[in-house]
């Protein structure tokens, strides 16, 4: 015991002193979610849903900053709709290719064209 708990200790520490700050995060407003991961300020993936499946249903990722700018990041994509047994929802994803780096607090949001008003945005930061 006297061996092992110096051991676990340091390995402790140094876990806490090498663990990575991450960008995940996932937030929900009404009907839309979305869920963004990453590595610090870099994101690599977001995937935005929707409740229900009207037709037509698209989306897009639009920043915020500190001045509440919105800025578009991407264009209007179509979502693909999804069922499971009696929830159906429409589903967006981006993927970035080496991860896309945005500035410490910036909000990374999603609208979809079928849910006004509902407008989630995650905060991005180390």
């Amino acid at each position: 015991m006297k061996k092992t708990l110096p051991a676990v200790l340091a390995a402790a520490v140094l876990s806490l002193c090498t663990t990575p700050a991450h960008a995940n995060a996932t937030v929900e407003e009404g009907k839309v979610g979305i869920h963004v991961k990453g590595r610090g300020l870099r994101v690599d993936t977001v995937d935005g849903y929707m409740d229900g499946q009207p037709a037509g249903t698209r989306a897009q990722l639009y920043t915020l900053t500190a001045r509440s700018t919105p800025h578009n990041i991407t264009g209007w994509q179509n979502a693909t709709h999804h069922t499971w047994g009696l929830t159906k929802t429409s589903i967006v994803h981006w993927y970035w290719k080496g991860g896309q780096t945005f500035p410490d607090g910036t909000r990374l949001c999603i609208a979809f064209n079928k849910a006004p008003g509902d407008n989630p945005c995650a905060v991005i930061h180390r």
